[in-house]
């Protein structure tokens, strides 16, 4: 805790909240002018707008006295964000849901510990390189002891090799647009979220692109994206192994018949079909306009759904560890830690 009122805490709660400085000052009855200024730090926070602000957002006071800052935009987010231009409201309300459970895991580092240690054990067995993510995946793969076949449980692996994973809501905009990102903070675990909303099948390719981000990328690259996709492509659907299941005469219900099976979504599937050159791009184009036709491309057939794989290592260490002391947590982050808890175990 810190004796003076922190604006960074100020901007994350009204962020969490998607509200603006306007927002703010008709909330607490002050003007933009004022809450800009205390936001910049131009003018100190009276005491009733701090209460008001804490009343208003629902935080308690002292939240707003603690130490701390936002977290910025991930890494990933960046390549992905060349694509379409954000609002800056989607980005503040990311920043806000990262930071949040950033602080949380500052507050208990101390037993974070030995999940970093495991992850570092990961990165000095395997040697991970940007620009050769299959040999990664492969790596990764042996590291794991999974000589073939699909891999039945990526969220243990990846809890085991020291990653947390916490899913998130990132609000109504930023979900429409963002199915994970992840971080890599100093003196911490690296850290994935993922958009609890998505299906399974596409929380779990999901989860195998931003594992390679924390692995192999430090700083954005205009190939990154493709490099994750490439690496995850080849975790779930190893290249040797999917060829003997697919032959230039694929359907959809041939492409449907093996989803549980590899437990990747049909187009995924289709998608890997024509980057291997196993069926020709006519036929890649015929089937992705069936899919188009059926309304595949949002939604596959509820009937194929997988089922969802358990994230546990973020509910165990803050709800199971006994050298967790939550008594400050909860003071300070009693609504979100509830809510996180109800997301990971729902």
């Amino acid at each position: 805790m810190i004796k003076e009122f922190n604006a960074d805490m100020m901007l994350l709660a009204r962020s969490l909240r998607e509200l603006n400085q306007k927002d703010i000052a008709d909330l607490t009855g002050k003007t933009q002018a004022y809450v800009s200024k205390v936001e910049q730090r131009v003018l100190p926070a009276s005491s009733d707008f701090i209460q008001n602000l804490s009343e208003k957002l629902g935080f308690p006071v002292s939240f707003f006295y603690q130490s701390g800052s936002l977290a910025g935009v991930p890494t990933s987010v960046h390549a992905f964000f060349r694509i379409t231009t954000p609002k800056a409201k989607t980005l503040s309300r990311l920043n806000a849901e990262i930071s949040l459970r950033i602080l949380h895991l500052r507050a208990i580092k101390d037993n974070l510990v030995k999940h970093e240690n495991k992850f570092n054990d990961l990165l000095n067995a395997i040697l991970p390189q940007p620009d050769q993510p299959e040999i990664a995946a492969r790596k990764f793969r042996e590291y794991h002891e999974i000589e073939s076949g699909p891999i039945q449980d990526l969220v243990y692996l990846v809890e085991n090799s020291g990653i947390l994973i916490f899913p998130c809501d990132f609000g109504e905009e930023t979900n429409e647009m963002v199915d994970g990102v992840s971080m890599n903070v100093p003196s911490l675990p690296p850290t994935i979220f993922l958009n609890k909303d998505r299906t399974a099948d596409r929380m779990r390719f999901s989860l195998a692109h931003e594992l390679f981000h924390v692995l192999a990328h430090r700083v954005p690259s205009d190939t990154m994206e493709k490099e994750a996709n490439r690496f995850a492509a080849e975790l779930l659907v190893p290249a040797e192994e999917i060829q003997k299941d697919l032959s230039d005469s694929i359907s959809l219900n041939t492409l449907a018949a093996l989803k549980p099976k590899w437990k990747t979504s049909i187009a995924s599937l289709l998608y890997r079909a024509g980057e291997l050159g196993i069926i020709s791009t006519n036929q890649s184009g015929n089937l992705w306009r069936q899919i188009n036709q059926r309304g595949w491309r949002k939604r596959e057939p509820a009937s194929l759904d997988l089922d969802a794989e358990e994230i546990s290592l973020v509910r165990d260490t803050f709800f199971s560890d006994p050298d967790v002391n939550l008594s400050e947590l909860l003071h300070l982050h009693q609504h979100q830690i509830e809510e996180m808890y109800q997301m990971v175990t729902e």
